[in-house]
């Protein structure tokens, strides 16, 4: 059965509308780490779909920014296999707005509603009626189940109180051992050899959340990805490397390669190549080390640098 996502924005008129949008199809399988906060979870499912007299009616992840909080609260959803509705910071403006969420949502015969950044709700000035609101949906007896993520500890104390979130999730940025097997995760879903690499990567990526290491690795695969669809340009299209010579095919019909003599000479020199820039690349960075961190630094710190700046730190260090 494929469960839909109930999700809401709020028109001119205060109308409520909503979408459909497909399942989510993350599971605590694809989450590395994070042990007991997927036993904690796994159990709150269990009471959920077996309608046990002790299912949560509420469970709140909380956590530094950059955790994966948002992610853990979908990979929930993943599992529980039910309707649900994701509420993003912004689009609580008032206790109205509480009452429509919860109203939605009981049009199902049971359902998630997931608030992003929960404390959003009463940090404007309909911060206590919103609170009042909630406590008062939460206090119904229905199948209407709540997940919320939050940065900040102290949520109003009505709220957090048992019968409201009676299950609280920590997160955290994983260790070096958990961010080692993030590594090795992606390498064997990606089908790529692991080697005494992931644990200098690892040791690179503190700091990193789950979503962050990934993204890296998802990055830097690309970055091959592309390498090597220029060095084919290079080898087979433009002819330009001595080694190789010309390649006996036009680059219309570059697919007919495949599996062909040829097409492993290229491969094996497209490797050669690859390993040669990386060598090269790798000297040049150890060379002008320090040069090289404060530009990452500054890419870190505002995202781009312009033509001066760059130029700036640049003639900073030829002049050493």
């Amino acid at each position: 059965m494929l469960y839909k996502q109930l999700q809401f924005t709020t028109g001119w008129f205060g109308k409520l509308m909503f979408k459909f949008d497909s399942k989510i199809d993350i599971r605590f399988d694809d989450v590395i780490g994070y042990d007991a906060q997927k036993i904690k979870l796994r159990q709150a499912i269990s009471k959920i779909l077996n309608n046990q007299e002790s299912k949560p009616k509420g469970i709140i992840i909380k956590g530094p920014e950059g955790t994966g909080k948002t992610f853990m609260a979908k990979v929930f959803i993943g599992e529980a296999q039910m309707p649900y509705m994701i509420i993003s910071r912004g689009e609580v403006r008032s206790a109205t707005d509480i009452k429509k969420i919860f109203s939605v949502a009981r049009l199902k015969k049971s359902c998630i509603i997931f608030f992003d950044e929960f404390d959003a709700i009463d940090k404007n000035d309909n911060g206590e009626k919103n609170c009042a609101q909630f406590n008062f949906e939460m206090s119904k007896k229905d199948n209407i189940f709540v997940v919320a993520t939050t940065r900040k500890e102290n949520i109003e104390r009505s709220v957090k109180r048992l019968g409201r979130f009676d299950i609280k999730i920590e997160m955290y940025f994983p260790d070096a051992k958990e961010r080692k097997e993030i590594i090795e995760y992606w390498c064997q879903k990606n089908e790529i050899s692991t080697s005494e690499d992931s644990f200098m990567i690892a040791k690179k990526c503190f700091g990193k959340s789950f979503l962050k290491i990934i993204h890296i690795m998802d990055g830097a695969k690309e970055d091959l990805i592309n390498a090597e669809r220029l060095l084919r340009k290079y080898l087979i299209e433009y002819c330009f490397d001595d080694e190789l010579g010309i390649v006996p095919i036009s680059s219309i019909n570059v697919s007919l390669l495949a599996g062909t003599d040829v097409n492993n000479q290229v491969l094996n020199r497209i490797k050669e190549l690859l390993n040669k820039f990386y060598e090269e690349t790798k000297k040049i960075i150890t060379e002008h080390k320090d040069m090289v961190t404060e530009i990452a630094e500054k890419l870190l710190e505002q995202k781009i640098l312009d033509e001066k700046e760059a130029y700036e730190i640049y003639d900073k260090y030829q002049s050493k």
